[in-house]
């Protein structure tokens, strides 16, 4: 406990001579802990290890960023662990995303596009959709016909697809082309 409490005052004093710009203070830091840090990075970065000494390297250079830019107090064992983990894991995350073998690409569909996007193939299932409408568009015409054909003017009309003020054009018309018979 006493020793912790030392390398702690110790750790204190030279984060105070490292704001006052002494240089060599950081370096100081740098060797008391890189050991530590390089062996925890390699835990947390798990099979991606021997990327440690870098992770370790960028917590330093964050380290050092974060101790000029303020005088609040800082427990820096603790801290360079935090940031040695958020860098492993920035590290992590950069791997994966950055790390895609072409050859085992194109079976993940990543290097080319699905089938459905490629120009012919839209093209083509546009195609289809105009003539399933036009078809549509066809057989509503003719069971509308149907519909209303050879009816009286008084005759109820059966439930259709079609709106019922299209409908009652259609009566009014199919009305007045009927002549009235004497």
């Amino acid at each position: 406990m006493l020793e912790l409490r030392r390398h702690t005052d110790d750790d204190q004093a030279l984060i105070a001579a490292y704001r006052a710009g002494d240089d060599t203070a950081f370096g100081r830091i740098h060797e008391r802990h890189h050991v530590a840090l390089e062996r925890y990075a390699r835990k947390v970065l798990g099979r991606s290890s021997e990327h440690a000494e870098d992770v370790v390297q960028e917590a330093m250079l964050r380290a050092s960023r974060a101790l000029r830019r303020d005088d609040r107090h800082i427990e820096l064992r603790p801290w360079l662990y935090r940031l040695t983990r958020n860098c492993a894991l920035d590290e992590l995350a950069r791997v994966r995303t950055d790390s895609v073998n072409f050859d085992d690409a194109e079976d993940w569909g990543v290097v080319r596009a699905p089938a459905a996007t490629e120009p012919d193939a839209v093209v083509e299932s546009r195609g289809k959709v105009r003539d399933l409408l036009g078809d549509l568009a066809v057989c509503r015409r003719s069971s509308a016909t149907r519909c209303c054909a050879g009816r009286s003017t008084g005759s109820p009309t059966p439930r259709s697809p079609t709106s019922s003020a299209s409908a009652r054009r259609r009566r009014r018309t199919s009305s007045t082309a009927r002549a009235p018979t004497s």
